[in-house]
């Protein structure tokens, strides 16, 4: 077998055995600073799925107040326009006793 191709076999073997130390050196420090990030998002992530269980039986506990006053509310708009109703009812009988009055003096 010719030198040249024992020389470069032995650099390719150099390549690839320096590429991979060099991928497992990044690899433990991307594993030693996602490890805590990773368990920080977990911790996260537990807590908003309690915190959202708790809104959730909030949210039920609000429901029926909540039907509730829309019903209160309907009833109260249909109540504010009898109301007007009646006040311009009484304002034309006021009107009108008002002419009456005028016509009697």
């Amino acid at each position: 077998m010719p030198a040249y191709t024992l020389i470069s076999l032995a650099f390719f073997l150099f390549a690839l055995v320096a590429g991979a130390l060099w991928v497992g050196i990044n690899a433990r420090k991307a594993w030693r600073r996602g490890l805590p990030a990773y368990r920080r998002l977990t911790a996260a992530s537990t807590s908003l799925s309690g915190r959202s269980s708790e809104l959730e039986r909030r949210l039920a506990a609000l429901e029926p107040k909540t039907s509730q006053l829309q019903r209160d509310v309907a009833r109260l708009h249909r109540s504010v326009a009898r109301a007007r109703v009646l006040l311009g009812s009484v304002q034309e009988a006021r009107t009108a006793l008002r002419l009456a009055r005028l016509f009697v003096r």
